[in-house]
């Protein structure tokens, strides 16, 4: 069956919309339908045009190098010769495959209402869209949820580098199953501490471990280029099992990171940004280890040691930084969670920008909008809306956080020197080259919704 003849995803959509802010016109619900796409995906063309970037970087080092740069590929160019309406005459579709079923009413004025069987369809589809919200909130991005969460993954990779290690006989992989399931037991701690209150011991504990941790690598690390310097060191047993399983353990810790970072930063923990430095440190580890077993292959056997004495530097360096923080907030004084970063958030922060530029030039070209006023007032209302489904059963909106009156110059900047828009006194207009862009990237748009 052909992508034209299934059904959309937008059934659900405009029933759910309907429910909540009944009687609607097709306008109304269209609109509704942007500020959820302009949240979700108006911003992609950054990621785009990041990619197209560094494309080229490394197609420039590929030429430096004296090869001849592979051709690129024009799929995304023959996806463009979609035509641009394509989603609305879905969506349009949709509202009368709808009123067919007898789903939707025309209420009059122009505007659409449930019916009694379309208000039970929309109630299911409404309840079950807030279940799984309510279980993204309390088992994913809680602070309990999270800890509880690193447990599973912590004990998950000790029963695997155990199991690994001792089927080998590899030190490496024993030692550092051990590591995990110490971490399992601190993670199991730091749950504890949550459920009854005291995050501050399962900081405590883990910058603990962090310090245990950097002098067992540190004293593992001196002791094994002693032996390199006197009676040589025996190369490592089953390198390709520790490169195998210490890439699944590299995989697991980035995730950790990344999943720590944002829901300790998000809900300012200090414990969860503890592990999630923690879990930076074991990417470290892992890639020592992994280096290591490369180099042994290869009949070199110490380069993990001079790794693993850097490697302990730096994890001493982070604890004694997070002892310090620790005490500070246990003392009162306010944690400034601003300098931990998450990774991606440079990117995250760019794509939010190129969505509320992007939404200036739809909204001149589609409402004929000009002043100041008008244009920060319409970001306000798609970023910041009443009432959007599936964004508003998951709190999410785009333009939280983000000052949209303070901002609009900087927003608007690069808008009028690409030329997109022109001034002439307090109003903007869209120029030829503005509006060829919004098209560019509404086919785009196109694409991700109609794949």
């Amino acid at each position: 069956m052909s992508s034209r003849n299934r059904k959309s995803d937008f059934r659900e959509f405009i029933l759910m919309c309907l429910l909540k802010l009944e009687p609607l016109s097709y306008e109304q619900l269209w609109r509704k339908f942007m500020q959820m796409t302009s949240s979700l995906v108006l911003g992609s063309q950054y990621f785009e045009e990041w990619g197209e970037r560094f494309g080229d970087k490394v197609e420039e080092f590929i030429t430096s190098l004296g090869f001849k740069a592979r051709e690129k590929p024009r799929r995304r160019r023959k996806i463009r010769k979609r035509k641009e309406g394509m989603v609305e005459e879905d969506f349009q579709r949709d509202i009368r495959e709808l009123i067919r079923e007898g789903l939707i009413q025309e209420a009059g004025g122009g505007k659409y209402q449930l019916t009694d069987e379309g208000r039970l369809k929309a109630e299911e589809h409404k309840n079950n869209m807030e279940k799984g919200a309510h279980v993204f909130r309390t088992q994913i991005v809680s602070p309990t949820a999270a800890a509880r969460n690193t447990i599973i993954v912590d004990f998950i990779l000790a029963v695997l580098k155990l199991t690994a290690g001792f089927i080998s006989g590899s030190i490496a992989l024993i030692a550092d199953g051990a590591d995990a399931a110490a971490d399992t037991f601190s993670a199991l701690i730091v749950w504890v501490g949550m459920k009854v209150g005291k995050d501050h011991i399962g900081a405590l504990v883990i910058i603990l471990m962090m310090f245990l941790t950097g002098a067992s690598i540190g004293f593992e690390s001196l002791t094994k280029l002693a032996e390199a310097l006197t009676a040589g060191i025996e190369p490592m047993k089953q390198p390709y099992l520790v490169i195998v399983v210490e890439s699944v353990a590299l995989i697991a810790a980035v995730i950790l990171m990344v999943y720590q970072r944002y829901v300790g930063k998000h809900h300012g923990s200090l414990t969860l940004i503890s592990q999630s430095i923690d879990s930076r440190n074991h990417i470290y580890v892992a890639l020592a280890v992994i280096t290591g077993a490369g180099f042994s292959l290869l009949g070199v056997c110490f380069i993990d040691a001079l790794i693993g004495a850097y490697i302990a530097v730096k994890i001493l360096q982070d604890a004694f930084e997070l002892l310090q923080g620790a005490l500070s907030s246990m003392q009162g004084e306010e944690t400034d969670f601003s300098k931990y970063n998450i990774p991606l958030e440079g990117h995250y922060h760019g794509y939010r920008i190129e969505s509320f530029r992007n939404w200036i030039l739809y909204t001149m070209r589609e409402d004929g909008l000009k002043t100041r006023e008008e244009l920060i007032k319409s970001l306000e209302e798609v970023y910041r809306p009443e009432y959007v489904p599936i964004l508003s059963e998951f709190s999410f909106s785009l333009g939280e956080g983000f000052d949209f009156r303070k901002e609009f110059d900087e927003l608007v900047k690069p808008l009028t020197e690409k030329k997109y828009i022109s001034r002439r006194g307090e109003e903007y207009a869209l120029t030829r080259e503005g509006g060829e862009r919004i098209h560019r990237v509404l086919e785009n748009l196109k694409f991700h919704t109609n794949k």
